[in-house]
């Protein structure tokens, strides 16, 4: 389980670093902004798919192969459900600068998906990854939340910033939450 989580957020970000290598313009021009920008490019929309859908299919492998007990059972559950947050934000990306209606579909996609991360993230912490690491992380990835949410409503420019650091942030709470929820379960069976 743990090492699928693992493998999970390797890819991720590593696919996103390969799309910022080769168009860091996504990053750095005003008119473009966020993440999902790699999905719409064509020198980037390979990278950007395999991010999202290789997160989503080892999300999916780790619940499989998640042990059995309370904890792991409710994780397995997030990781299923992030899992298809993660491919409902890859399919709404494609066309969601085609007109308003799919851009708002898309954009309230993704911060549904930003909100079940720091619900996810809030659940590990308030169950099995109580350490001062994982908590930490998980406020970084409130703040870069917030930092999103302010950059949707105006307030900021910094919507790259906030996806990119709340990513990281994500990806260390879940992959030490993995293996909290993997040490809780070893306790669980033997207890």
């Amino acid at each position: 389980m743990v090492a699928c989580v693992r493998w999970s957020q390797l890819v991720y970000l590593g696919l996103l670093a390969v799309c910022l290598a080769i168009d860091p313009g996504v990053a750095t021009h005003r008119d473009e902004g966020g993440l999902s920008n790699f999905g719409i490019h064509v020198a980037t929309v390979v990278p950007y798919t395999g991010a999202f859908a290789g997160a989503a299919i080892l999300l999916l492998a780790g619940a499989r192969a998640a042990p059995v007990g309370p904890a792991a059972n409710g994780f397995a559950r997030w990781c299923r459900v992030l899992a298809v947050a993660l491919l409902c934000v890859l399919a709404s990306t494609y066309a969601y600068k085609r007109d308003v209606a799919l851009h708002d579909l898309h954009i309230a996609v993704s911060v549904a998906a930003s909100a079940l991360e720091v619900a996810l993230g809030a659940w590990l912490v308030g169950t099995t990854a109580r350490d001062a690491t994982t908590t930490g992380a998980l406020v970084l990835l409130a703040a870069a939340a917030l930092l999103g949410v302010i950059t949707l409503a105006g307030g900021a420019h910094l919507l790259f910033v906030a996806q990119a650091v709340g990513a990281v942030a994500f990806a260390v709470v879940l992959v030490r939450g993995a293996a909290a929820v993997a040490r809780a379960s070893r306790v669980e069976a033997t207890g």
